[in-house]
């Protein structure tokens, strides 16, 4: 899933879709009632509810992998300790932290090699259902007045979450705008992501 907002020129746009299914039929006192058996031997559409909102925890996040090689975007769930070691080699020095693989899952998001700074990927939730659990993640964009770096960079995140059923993404594309800086101007005007924002989404 994906959607592209400018957070500085619009607000919220919540668009709700309702879908009514009735059946059509003529009744009189000894009318037909073929519609509606018809409709009742139909099996009803039965909701996937959230369970419940869960916890994470982030291990390692960068703007920088290891090398500097380039990197694809994309998502990864590591179910064992060797591959964690593996992969975190991929992308970093830091000591691997200690994980209960019986009950957790690490998961690695990763926006791919971008052209300069200013791109950040952050997890922002994990709601679990019945059969899995769907994380979602922000992708981060500089607008084009944000001052960045201009060497280029490879986010990643990796975060611990305390589930073992499947786990799917879903992905949220935000452009962080700037005001156009005077020529004495230094600082960006980047606002960035909040830590209690990605627990309360």
């Amino acid at each position: 899933m994906k959607k592209s907002v400018c957070l500085a020129c619009i607000g919220p746009l919540v668009i709700t879709v309702s879908i009514f299914v009735t059946g059509c039929a003529s009744f009189g006192l000894f009318g037909s009632t073929d519609a509606v058996d018809d409709a009742a031997s139909e099996p009803a559409i039965v909701e996937d509810p959230v369970l419940q909102k869960l916890s994470f925890s982030v291990l390692h996040k960068a703007d920088y992998n290891l090398d500097d090689s380039q990197t694809m975007k994309g998502f990864e769930v590591i179910e064992t300790e060797a591959d964690y070691r593996t992969v975190l080699a991929r992308y970093s020095v830091e000591v691997p932290k200690q994980i209960d693989f019986t009950r957790q899952r690490v998961v690695l998001s990763t926006m791919g090699t971008q052209r300069s700074g200013g791109y950040v990927v952050t997890v922002m939730s994990a709601h679990e259902y019945t059969g899995r659990v769907v994380v979602s993640v922000q992708l981060t964009s500089p607008g084009d007045y944000c001052v960045t770096t201009s060497a280029l960079s490879n986010p990643y995140e990796f975060v611990v979450i305390d589930t073992v059923k499947p786990i799917e993404f879903e992905e949220t594309s935000v452009t962080t705008e700037c005001a156009p800086l005077l020529p004495d101007t230094l600082e960006t005007q980047r606002s960035p992501v909040l830590e209690e924002d990605r627990q309360t989404a």
